[in-house]
């Protein structure tokens, strides 16, 4: 594959729903607006069909931490766990409010999120390098994640049948900081950090797959990369190598959907990236909450393929997730 011109920068705003043609398509950077104010005064699109939220993760050769706090409209969720794989520890919490958030939140990269449970916080907040994620609970138990978005960050805006539109920021491989202290973790290292920021109006009920990697290229370059499959048409799909975004096709996830802790095969169509990721372990939910369910798989774990990039192939390994997700919401 020899790597595209850049992508276009994004528009100032997200389009607006009477837009015949909106600015459909992926794009280098943030959008200035994420407000989708307008058309949340009903309240059917702002509880039953706007879902948002933010994923930060951070991935060395020793931890994974996933970090996220998710509006799906009336339930509100958050989770953040931590694995060791020198101690083969693993530390899950999580937890779900209804009307978690108020009718008038309307996030973007910039926002503050904010959920408590049970004298348990989450938190994101965005800074002058990136965000930082946090977690407090009882007992000394703190979580610190920062992310920096220093690169070259993918906008995707993709259609909604029926529906206004489904926007997501995507960066993968950025410097990230993680910071554990409490009886089972302590300690401070740099990883690869992750983000996933979606907003938008999805299908009532779909299925996706997932893969956000980092790591390096030939033991050198840092690489990362996000893959999507069955859900916005690839638009999602592309890799960082040094900070350069190079944007990618579509992608292909061979694996047991039953057996998620065996290997699974991941490569785009063109043959420009062809991993394999083995999972450790993993986080899982089957969540029904009347009118929303959950059921995923997020294993977690390590990978290494090749990438063909501006005519030379050349070997890419790492860590990070992977994912099956069934949602009705």
């Amino acid at each position: 594959m020899t790597a595209p011109a850049l992508l276009p920068p994004p528009p100032e705003a997200l389009p607006l729903p009477q837009d015949a043609h909106p600015p459909l398509g992926r794009f280098t950077g943030r959008f200035a607006s994420l407000s989708t104010r307008a058309w949340d005064a009903a309240w059917v699109r702002r509880r039953l069909q706007r879902k948002t939220w933010f994923y930060l993760g951070a991935f060395n050769e020793r931890f994974a931490c996933g970090f996220a706090i998710v509006d799906a409209g009336i339930p509100a969720t958050a989770f953040v766990y931590v694995y060791d794989r020198k101690t083969g520890r693993f530390h899950e919490e999580k937890a779900m409010r209804p009307f978690g958030f108020s009718r008038a939140h309307d996030p973007d990269l910039a926002s503050t999120w904010s959920l408590a449970s049970g004298g348990r916080s989450w938190r994101i907040v965005a800074n002058e390098t990136g965000w930082r994620a946090s977690f407090r609970a009882p007992g000394g138990v703190e979580i610190d994640l920062d992310v920096a978005d220093q690169t070259q960050g993918l906008s995707m805006l993709a259609g909604a049948q029926g529906r206004p539109f489904h926007y997501t920021y995507k960066l993968a491989g950025a410097p990230a900081k993680l910071r554990l202290a409490g009886p089972a973790f302590s300690g401070e290292v740099e990883a690869g950090g992750v983000a996933d920021f979606s907003k938008g109006y999805p299908p009532r009920t779909m299925f996706w797959n997932w893969a956000s990697l980092v790591g390096s290229v030939d033991g050198g370059a840092g690489f990362g990369v996000n893959l999507v499959g069955d859900f916005n048409n690839g638009l999602e799909n592309a890799l960082w190598v040094d900070g350069r975004l190079v944007p990618l096709c579509q992608a292909v996830f061979s694996y047991q959907a039953t057996r998620p802790l065996e290997p699974w095969h991941i490569r785009t169509v063109d043959g420009s990236l062809d991993v394999v990721f083995t999972p450790e372990g993993q986080r899982a939910e089957d969540l029904n909450a009347g009118l929303l369910s959950s059921r995923f798989a997020q294993p977690y774990g390590t990978f290494m393929g090749t990438l063909r990039l501006d005519g030379v192939s050349r070997q890419v390994a790492g860590t990070g997730v992977v994912e099956q997700h069934w949602a009705t919401w």
